[in-house]
């Protein structure tokens, strides 16, 4: 168990020093351009810390259609997903039942963080999500992808979103 929690913090400073990279250079991660961005850099520091965790990383086409519809009803309006109500698990179980739909054996969950978060405040969100991970039998693999996603008509209204999918391998 030390020896995990070292990995863990090690792989975590490595994300963070990734994220901070990400601020500069005109990413447009803190000030988005578009309305919706893939941040690759961040899923990179999520799948170290779910191999860490002795999960399987796989992304799976299966689940792209799943993953672009959400994405889409986010960006017309991130900010009404923020606070977890009803809209939020509205989407969240439609996202799930979408990804049920691509593959019976699997199960989806999003997670929506403000857009005021700046990369690094949202690596140390994704550590506290991964840490309530535990393994199930049979779906020991994921496929976790990160989005910065925009209002298109309002850049201000955005959020992060955080899509895992855990299925068999």
């Amino acid at each position: 168990m030390k020896m995990f929690k070292r990995l863990f913090s090690s792989l975590l400073a490595g994300m963070l020093a990734l994220a901070l990279l990400t601020g500069c250079g005109g990413s447009g991660i803190l000030n988005p351009s578009t309305p919706t961005q893939r941040v690759t850099v961040v899923e990179r520091g999520v799948h170290a810390l779910l191999t860490a965790a002795q999960f399987s990383t796989k992304e799976n086409k299966a689940f792209d259609s799943a993953i672009e519809t959400t994405v889409n009803q986010i960006s017309a309006s991130p900010s009404k997903f923020v606070p977890l109500d009803e809209a939020y698990e509205e989407l969240n179980e439609n996202f799930n039942n979408a990804v049920q739909k691509a593959d019976p054996n699997a199960y989806g969950e999003l997670f929506i963080l403000s857009g005021s978060i700046n990369p690094n405040n949202v690596v140390a969100k994704l550590k506290e999500l991964m840490t309530a991970l535990r393994p199930v039998p049979g779906m020991d693999t994921f496929d976790a992808r990160i989005y910065r996603v925009a209002n298109p008509n309002d850049l201000s209204d955005n959020a992060w979103v955080v899509f895992l999918v855990r299925h068999a391998g």
